[in-house]
């Protein structure tokens, strides 16, 4: 300020800007295992400093308020959508919606309900979700059993079939076996035969089951397609286990107990030769009637 008499300089004045919130990072969809945990995230930048509120299905959750939200143990009444509304004295912005889908564990995840695979098809899988299978599947081929798997039953055709899971998005394990869950005997294992996928050609007789495992390397789990492929090669296989010399002792224990019945009726159920307790060449319930009675005596 100047006159005649001389000039003054007041005090240095700031201005701020202010600015409304600018959403720079989204939540993203994802999918989780029931029992695990998920996080969304979002980054926004402002002047002056912002406030965070989550929603889930458009209703604001209690004290999610931080640029990070998490839920400890996913239960499927989670699956939603969420989005962050981010605040400040100029205004808000709203974030774009995520979707939480919350998976369960396949129905074929135990030896004792394999889905069936037929020669000629292929079908969709997948081992996210899944559970370990080492107390139901040996080491087959090398092929231990570390991670996540699915199982599935193939009918022998009495020629060579192979089974590929090439182009799947894992390091992808496969484990083929004949007998009955508790008596299993490897057939074919394969870690990389196409890339890190696998793939089999096992020789099958025909009208054998055979139960093939899905599975991955260390702790890979993920999608997959599993295709089988009749190769029409004729083959001779045997795919033999030895039955229980005691047939009331039937998981081989030692003992006759309760446990033989669980064992003998999964092998039932699969029409395992060895069932044939009357052996008249047809597994049906008088084996059944056969088993029990022997059973029931303690002897063999």
């Amino acid at each position: 300020v100047t006159n005649a008499c001389g000039s003054l300089t007041s005090a240095v004045a700031t201005l701020t800007v202010n600015t409304a919130p600018t959403i720079t990072t989204q939540p993203t969809s994802r999918t989780t295992c029931a029992g695990t945990s998920a996080t969304f995230t979002i980054a926004a930048t402002a002047t002056p400093s912002l406030t965070f509120q989550w929603r889930k299905g458009g209703v604001n959750i209690p004290n999610a308020t931080s640029a990070t939200y998490t839920i400890a143990s996913v239960a499927s009444a989670d699956a939603a959508s969420y989005d962050c509304i981010v605040t400040n004295a100029c205004g808000n912005a709203t974030s774009a919606a995520a979707m939480l889908v919350v998976g369960s564990v396949p129905a074929n995840d135990r030896v004792s309900n394999p889905w069936p695979l037929a020669a000629g098809g292929s079908l969709p899988g997948d081992t996210t979700c899944a559970t370990i299978d080492a107390a139901d599947a040996p080491v087959c081929e090398a092929q231990s059993v570390t991670a996540p798997g699915l199982w599935y039953r193939l009918v022998g055709t009495g020629t060579s079939v192979t089974v590929s899971l090439c182009g799947s998005s894992f390091d992808t394990r496969l484990s083929a076996f004949c007998g009955s869950p508790g008596s299993l005997t490897c057939v074919a294992g394969n870690d990389d035969s196409c890339s890190l996928q696998s793939s089999i050609t096992l020789c099958t007789q025909r009208g054998t089951d055979y139960l093939v495992l899905v599975h991955g390397v260390d702790a890979a789990r993920g999608p997959f397609i599993i295709l089988a492929t009749d190769t029409n090669e004729s083959c001779t296989a045997t795919c033999e286990t030895p039955c229980p010399p005691c047939i009331a002792d039937y998981n081989l224990d030692g003992g006759v107990d309760a446990g033989d019945i669980g064992t003998f009726f999964e092998a039932w159920e699969f029409s395992d030769p060895c069932t044939d307790v009357n052996q008249d060449g047809g597994i049906d319930f008088t084996d059944v009637g056969e088993f029990f009675a022997v059973w029931e005596n303690g002897g063999c």
